[in-house]
């Protein structure tokens, strides 16, 4: 018999990793450098703030480099890129260098610098999982204990399987598949957690379940 999905909350400690950026040709050096956990903390941490205010928050490199540097256009192509697609931490990374080259190759000495005191400092998330007593063993189950667990929780369990940074079984369509549930877990899926809020995203994960639920 499939175990039950136990509901697990991520807590997160921010520490400084010792490294900042004042141009483009720095950022790229930090970003081919550091850890998968600080790529992921500066992608996703943003997503919390949203919970009731407008969906798509840019994530940190794309503030920084519009707001720090004045570089619209490629703060802009860092806040949209396609994250739904990624399924790594090194697509993530990979999908940050590639404009970052093309501008170091084309901008012909432009590299502006920072004001003083605006520079990037990196982060890194040293995570902590707290169980939140909530499980369920049945998508009736599911569908109920989904409407009340912490909206952190949500997040751990959509985006960190996704990316690796947390166990594949602990992806919600996953359990779903593993228990026999392909339409479940197909419909949870075509769901693009990146473009609504958290709670948006809670109810239409539950919308998805119910749909194929006894009431």
């Amino acid at each position: 018999m499939t175990e039950p999905f136990v509901f697990r909350l991520q807590l997160t400690q921010v520490e400084l990793l010792g490294r900042r950026a004042g141009n483009i040709t720095e950022l790229r050096h930090h970003l081919k450098e550091i850890p998968d956990t600080s790529i992921y903390y500066h992608t996703h941490h943003r997503l919390r703030q949203h919970v009731i205010r407008s969906p798509e928050p840019p994530n940190d490199f794309s503030y920084w480099i519009t707001k720090a540097l004045g570089l619209a256009k490629m703060g802009e192509a860092f806040s949209s890129l396609p994250f739904a697609s990624y399924r790594s931490i090194a697509e993530i990374r990979q999908a940050f260098l590639s404009p970052l080259d093309a501008f170091l190759l084309e901008e012909n000495g432009h590299r502006p610098q920072a004001p003083a005191g605006m520079e990037f400092h990196f982060l890194d998330g040293r995570t902590f999982l707290l169980p939140t007593g909530l499980e369920a063993r049945t998508p009736e189950e599911f569908k109920e204990v989904i409407g009340r667990t912490p909206i952190g929780s949500i997040q751990y369990h959509v985006f960190a399987p996704r990316l690796g940074m947390a166990p594949p079984e602990y992806d919600f369509a996953a359990w779903f598949e593993a228990r026999g549930r392909e339409d479940i877990a197909r419909d949870i899926r075509r769901l693009d957690p990146y473009t609504m809020t958290l709670e948006t995203l809670r109810l239409n994960i539950l919308k998805k379940v119910a749909d194929h639920v006894a009431a």
